[in-house]
Order: structure tokens, then C-alpha cells, then sequence
């Protein structure tokens, strides 16, 4: 074969190669293609954003947009043109740091959502390398909101753990198979071990050994219920416990939780308190007054004894009472006006919490009677002043109603008699203000009593007989020099009146003290008498003896003068007789 054959022969040859590499690069080109469109849609539809981003800080490639935002509007701008961040001076010093080192960096960051909120982001930054050297960086960030959320929320709990088992009232002590793996401070200060002494040691080396089988049974059961231990404290003084426990999961394995507390100094205040209430019932039960307290449905939750003398029932009968069993109608319904007038005010926070309220009301005995009660109530307030219930005093009060109604009736038939005499009858004030006037008033004066009230009975007066009333009255009786002789002060006074009708009267007044036991003065109690006949006739009898007189003078000036000429006329026949008239 010539050369020129030969050439052709091995350019076929070479034409063969070339097509087969054309070949080989088309596969390769198209399996490029399809790897790239494989990964162009994974980050296209990736959930988070994805920005590629240059030297200069633009944005070379981003896969998802903000809503309003086109990629004309974004591509080839600064990475805080259209992005708000919170801190731009981190994301371009850890976006130079990439370029810089080729390593990867991330930051945390808070940033807007999709759906217009604000979510914290955790953004990594990777490194593009073309040819050995970085070209571009990739930003990826994910919303780690909830992750966070999920881990505060966490070490909150395990804070508040720490802090209530640190702080609480209660000891918590927990152990498994008997040895204690953990305590709280509560429980180094109930025993006065240290926490390191409790740490490896056996739980029932604590215990008092009467309360080791209650510890076990309760263990066994697990019945989630509070039970009473006996326990040595270090210094080997007894220790009344209250313990509750529980089985509980622990790092991967199963203890027990129990929670400790200390009941001695309880136990001493319910003793004392014990004590206490028997004194307190002691007292109540031997009182004369019935104390009693009530829910605020008004059903009795306490009621002394004394209850059985007043009423005759018992204690435990009265609680099954309602209040309708207790109490007349009439009663009732003063209860309930009282309610509604005084006690909703004072529950609304109107009127002062501890306001209380006096009733007088019946009650029934056990016999059918009803009895004549006082009784003062108030409400039942817990520590932070809120009503709780209703405490009331039920007093008998038959005896001071009776009085009361011996004295309503002896004021009647004082009255009565008052009322049907002539004189006139009234008290004073030691103000000197009028108090009571009988009706005879009218029949003298022709004024009512409500009318006297108005004017001021000074008004009645003349006023010279005015004067003459205050200042005997003033100076007499209410200015005694010796005040311990006031109850026998009494004055007689004549005064002239004026009537309705403008006519004068004479009236007699006799006023006297009515003092307390101690002295003082309570009133003044007057009776008037109309005397104007009487000085009528008093002034007739004198003018009847000034005449009287006068005639007397005139028959004796001449009585005396016929004496004076008979014993004339008789010394004149004497001497005539030669008889001396001296010697006759």
C-alpha cells in the first residue's frame, strides 16, 4: 500500500477515534445535564434558602424569594439591598472569613419568614472552589425557631427543677435498691447531714426501726398516698416524718422519689391547738350567749352548746336545722333585708369588710315558744381578707324585753294619766329643749305640742315672766352650788303666758331635777298649773282689803273724836261737882 493510502487508511482511523470520542463526550454532556438539572431542582424546591454570593457581596444565584420579589430585582445586587438583618456586620465578616480561609463558617441570626413573621436562622456559609481557589460562597440557613424554643423551654424546666427542688419546703431524696443517689438542701437541714454523708448511704439507715415495715409495705404498694415515719435525725433526736414517694424512670433505669417533710413542729402546734379548742370550747359551751358560725349558703357549720339551755335543742340538733327551722317569718325576712341592705354591700367591696350588724329577732325553742334574740353578726374573713362564712352571738334577751315592756307599760298608764289631768305635764332637756307636753297644753294655750316644738316654748312667755323662768331655772336648779344635792332642787315659779288668741294667763310651775345613779342630770320634769283664776281672786280679796283698811282708819278717826267730846264733857260735870277728874 502506497503512502497515500496509507494517509487515508489512518485518517479513517482518526475520523473513527474522533467520532467515538464525539460520542463519549455527548453521553457524558447529556448525563450532565441531567445531574444538573437533578440538583438545579433539589435546590430550586429545597425549604430553606439557598443564595450563592461573590467577592463583592452580590448575589450570583438565589432559589427562593421573599413574596413581592422578582429574581431581575435580586440577582446582581448587594445581599442587603433587599435583606433586613439584624446584624449586617456579622454576615460580612463571616462571608470574607469563607473567602479567605475556604472553610466553612455559620452564625445564628434572627430573620424574616415567608409568611411575614420573624424566625431565628442558623446560616452556613460554604466555599465554592474552582481550581483552587474560592470563586463563590454558598449561604444555606435554616429556621431553628422551634429547636430553640424546644431547648429554652427545656432548660427552663430543668432550671425550675433544680430551683424547686433547692428551694422547697419539702425534702426530695432519691434513691434505688436502698442507696440514696440525690438529695435536696430541705433534707440535710431535717437531718443535719451534709448532702455529701447522705450520697451512698442507706436510705433505712435513717429510719427509726418502728417505721421500717410502713417504709417497705408503702414502697410495694406504691400507692401514691402520704404516710407518717419515724426517722433519726444525726444527732439522734426522733424526727416525725410525712413522706410521699413515687416510682419514677431515672437515667436509663427505674428509682424511687420520695419527698420528706418535717411534721414535729406541726404535730406541737396541733397538739397545742387541740388543747387550745377545748379551752376556747370549754368556754363557749358554758357561755350564757350562743356563738355560731355559717357557710355563705347560711347553713351552720358551728354552734356551741349553750344552744340546748337557750332553746332547748342540742348542738348536733340545730346543725341539721335550716334557717327557715330556726327563726319566726317575720324574722326571716328581717334577716334577709339585712342581707340584701348591709352584708351585699360589704361582699361588693362598698362598705368596710369588717362592718358588723346587731338584729333583734325571734327564735323558736324546742317547746314551740318563741324567744326574743339579739343577735350580732359579722363575717368570717380567711388571711388575704376574703368572706369565707357568717359568725354570729345569739343573746336571750326575754328578760330586757320583758322590763322594757313593764316600763312601755307604765309609760302608758303615766300617760294615760298625763293625758287626762289638767295641769299640764313636760319634760326638759338639760339643754333646755322640750320633750314631752301633755295635751292639756291645747286646752290652756290653744297650741299643739308640734306647734310649741316649732316656735320654741320661750314663745309662750310675757317677757318678764320669760326672764324670770331662765333665770331660776339657770341659777336654781341647773347652777346648784352643791351638784350632789341636785335631785332635791326644786322650784315654784308664778309666770304669765300668751295664748293662741293673744290673751294673758297666769300658770303655776313647779319644776324638779330627775338625775342618773351617778348625779348627772337626765331631765327636768315641770307641772303647770292655770292659776288665773286664782290670781283673779287673790287680787280681788286684796283690793277688798285695802278697802277694808280705809273704812277701818275712817270709823276709828271718828270713833275717837265722839270719845274725845264725851270724856269732855264729862270732866266738865266733875269739876262742876267740885271733883277732881284725875282723882275720879
Amino acid at each position: 500500500m502506497d503512502d497515500e493510502g496509507r494517509r487515508e487508511e489512518k485518517l479513517l482511523e482518526q475520523i473513527e477515534q474522533l467520532k467515538d470520542q464525539l460520542s463519549l463526550q455527548m453521553d457524558s454532556r447529556e448525563a450532565m445535564a441531567v445531574t444538573e438539572e437533578r440538583y438545579r431542582s433539589l435546590i430550586e424546591n429545597a425549604p430553606f434558602p439557598i443564595v450563592v454570593i461573590d467577592r463583592d457581596l452580590k448575589v450570583l444565584s438565589i432559589n427562593r424569594l421573599m413574596p413581592g420579589y422578582k429574581e431581575v430585582d435580586v440577582v446582581g445586587k448587594s445581599i442587603f439591598e433587599h435583606i433586613k438583618a439584624e446584624d449586617p456586620e456579622l454576615i460580612k465578616t463571616t462571608i470574607e472569613r469563607v473567602f479567605k480561609t475556604g472553610e466553612v463558617s455559620d452564625y445564628q441570626m434572627k430573620g424574616p419568614r415567608f409568611d411575614g413573621g420573624t424566625g431565628v436562622y442558623l446560616t452556613t456559609v460554604s466555599p465554592v472552589i474552582q481550581d483552587g481557589e474560592v470563586v463563590a460562597v454558598t449561604s444555606v440557613s435554616m429556621e431553628i425557631t422551634k429547636e430553640l424554643e424546644a431547648n429554652m423551654a427545656l432548660k427552663e424546666s430543668e432550671e425550675r427543677y433544680r430551683m424547686l427542688a433547692g428551694s422547697s419546703f419539702e425534702g426530695i431524696v432519691i434513691h434505688q435498691n436502698g442507696l440514696i443517689l440525690d438529695v435536696n438542701s430541705r433534707v440535710t437541714e431535717i437531718s443535719g447531714y451534709e448532702r455529701e454523708e447522705l450520697i451512698g448511704s442507706k436510705f433505712f439507715d435513717l429510719l427509726h426501726p418502728s417505721s421500717k415495715e410502713t417504709v417497705v409495705r408503702n414502697v410495694q404498694e406504691d400507692s401514691g398516698s402520704p404516710y407518717e415515719v419515724l426517722a433519726i435525725a444525726k444527732d439522734g433526736s426522733i424526727l416525725e416524718l410525712e413522706v410521699l414517694g413515687k416510682t419514677i424512670p431515672y437515667k436509663g433505669d427505674i428509682a424511687r422519689v420520695a419527698c420528706v417533710r418535717d411534721v414535729s413542729e406541726r404535730k406541737r402546734q396541733e397538739e397545742a391547738l387541740r388543747k387550745s379548742e377545748e379551752r376556747y370550747r370549754l368556754v363557749t359551751d358554758n357561755l350564757h350567749d350562743v356563738i355560731w358560725t355559717m357557710d355563705m349558703d347560711l347553713k351552720y357549720t358551728y354552734i356551741s352548746a349553750s344552744v340546748e339551755r337557750q332553746r332547748g335543742f342540742t348542738a348536733d340538733e340545730v346543725m341539721q336545722q335550716s334557717i327557715h327551722d330556726v327563726m319566726t317569718p317575720e324574722s326571716l325576712e328581717k334577716v334577709f333585708n339585712t342581707v340584701e341592705s348591709v352584708l351585699r354591700p360589704i361582699l361588693a367591696g362598698e362598705t368596710d369588710l369588717h362592718t358588723g350588724v346587731t338584729l333583734e329577732l325571734g327564735m323558736y325553742r324546742k317547746d314551740g315558744s318563741v324567744m326574743p334574740a339579739e343577735m350580732s353578726i359579722s363575717l368570717l374573713l380567711d388571711p388575704e381578707e376574703r368572706p369565707i362564712g357568717i359568725m354570729g352571738v345569739t343573746r336571750d334577751i326575754s328578760e330586757r324585753t320583758d322590763a322594757e315592756m313593764a316600763v312601755a307599760q307604765s309609760d302608758a298608764r303615766y300617760r294615760m294619766f298625763a293625758e287626762n289631768v289638767d295641769d299640764i305635764i313636760f319634760t326638759l332637756t338639760p339643754e333646755l329643749d322640750i320633750e314631752y307636753v301633755s295635751p292639756s297644753l291645747l286646752k290652756l294655750t290653744g297650741y299643739t305640742f308640734e306647734e310649741v316644738v316649732d316656735m320654741g316654748w320661750q314663745g309662750l312667755f310675757t317677757p318678764d315672766s320669760l326672764e324670770t323662768a331662765l333665770e331660776t331655772i339657770s341659777e336654781d336648779v341647773l347652777g346648784a352650788i352643791e351638784p350632789d344635792k341636785a335631785k332635791e332642787r326644786s322650784v315654784r315659779m308664778e309666770l304669765e303666758i300668751l295664748t293662741k288668741r293673744g290673751k294673758k294667763r297666769w300658770i303655776e310651775v313647779n319644776v324638779s331635777l330627775l338625775t342618773t345613779e351617778t348625779g348627772e342630770v337626765a331631765r327636768m320634769l315641770g307641772v303647770a298649773r292655770d292659776v288665773t283664776e286664782r290670781k283673779r281672786t287673790q287680787a280681788q280679796f286684796l283690793e277688798e282689803k285695802k278697802r277694808a283698811e280705809l273704812y277701818l282708819d275712817l270709823f276709828g278717826h271718828e270713833i275717837r273724836n265722839i270719845n274725845q267730846g264725851i270724856m269732855s264733857y264729862l270732866e266738865l260735870i266733875l269739876m262742876r261737882q267740885g271733883l277732881n277728874p284725875e282723882e275720879v
